[in-house]
């Protein structure tokens, strides 16, 4: 028999054996298992049963064997399409997505762009004396303001529960953690429009258009979080406050911590992990 080709095995190898995928922003798994994915669940496990059903009333001939024996293949051809459906699915997300080139300057008409597409309110005032244009992105809960010109700045409000004195930073530490993410962006964006090397090895225009694509990733996992508070009134807010709680717990308790455990950070969320 002949060998498969060394590129060949070691692509099936790599395919079966995945990287893991990088830590999303304000990581909760549970968020991701939605009412839908539970219905399909319920709907099958009818079917099943239903099947199941039918199949025992039948009369012990050749022809419920035959049924039976159909059933089964059809069985293993959905099996092997599902299977394939998965593959295919997997090639063609996360860290497997093809990066082109992005040469554009940063600007608020692509942060105003970038959060329509994730389903939010976006507008660009220019109301204020300064020659500061602030991008505006709302959700149903959040309220974004992102100035990029000049310094970079990032405030965060909510449409509800704001019983905060005027001039006071409702989140802090999610204005923190915008503020660098799209801080990485301007810098980088700005050097791949100049041509200018960054003192990272890699393609300047490939660095902005990750950095890119991780700032609509974070905007999109907060358009998850947004949808979550959104029908819980003013207490929805929670859902952004209290990873921030616990951040804040273990940040400050850090000194108590094992000897021997690593702690990985993201933003409003600090787990700790045996090593």
């Amino acid at each position: 028999m002949m060998s498969r080709p060394h590129c060949l095995t070691r692509y099936t190898m790599s395919s079966l054996c995945p990287r893991s995928p990088p830590v999303k922003p304000i990581h909760l798994q549970f968020l991701l298992l939605d009412s839908s994915r539970l219905q399909s669940i319920l709907d099958t496990t009818s079917q099943l049963s239903y099947a199941l059903t039918q199949l025992s009333a039948l009369p012990s001939t050749s022809q419920a064997s035959k049924l039976v024996s159909l059933m089964k293949q059809h069985a293993a051809i959905t099996s092997s399409i599902t299977v394939s459906r998965a593959a295919t699915t997997s090639l063609a997300s996360g860290d497997r997505r093809v990066t082109f080139p992005d040469t554009a300057p940063p600007s608020p008409n692509r942060l105003a762009e970038w959060g329509r597409a994730m389903g939010m309110e976006a507008f660009i005032d220019n109301s204020s004396s300064s020659s500061t244009n602030t991008v505006v992105l709302a959700g149903k809960v959040l309220v974004l303001d992102i100035d990029i010109d000049g310094r970079v700045a990032v405030k965060t409000s909510f449409a509800v529960g704001n019983n905060v004195p005027n001039n006071t930073p409702v989140a802090p530490d999610l204005d923190a953690f915008l503020s660098r993410e799209v801080s990485r962006w301007v810098e980088t964006a700005k050097n791949a429009s100049t041509g200018q090397l960054s003192s990272n090895t890699e393609d300047p225009s490939v660095e902005a258009s990750l950095c890119a694509r991780s700032l609509q990733d974070h905007l999109r996992y907060l358009m998850t979080l947004d949808s979550l508070a959104a029908g819980e009134g003013e207490r929805g807010i929670r859902w952004f406050m209290e990873a921030m709680t616990a951040y804040q717990y273990f940040t400050s308790s850090a000194s108590h911590h094992p000897i021997g455990c690593v702690t990985t950070v993201t933003y409003g969320l600090s787990v700790v992990y045996p090593h």
